[in-house]
């Protein structure tokens, strides 16, 4: 057998980040992760500190949704912990939401 061996040694990211209601953040992942991403505990809204209660994956879209309502001019941010992709490369980041 011949042929290149692909190795990734590059984090995920999120590629897109919005609001779809007043307690729900949808994001997407630059690459398929792993099922780090379902973890609760991986998200944080700092200021608030409170974690997702649910995520819910449409399409490649993880929908995270909170108990309380976000109010408009808050300054908030998204805390992503553990978040892996298939080949084991692990995203730590904090996004301004």
């Amino acid at each position: 057998m011949t042929g290149n061996v692909f190795l990734d040694t590059n984090a995920p990211y999120v590629s897109s980040l919005g609001f779809s209601c007043n307690n729900t953040l949808e994001l997407v992942y630059s690459e398929p992760v792993s099922s780090s991403a379902e973890v609760l505990q991986n998200y944080i809204i700092s200021g608030a500190n409170v974690s997702p209660s649910s995520i819910s994956i449409i399409n490649n879209t993880y929908r995270l949704s909170f108990i309380n309502s976000f109010s408009g001019g808050d300054t908030l941010s998204l805390i992503i912990n553990n978040i892996s992709d298939l080949f084991g490369n692990i995203l730590n980041d904090t996004i301004n939401i």
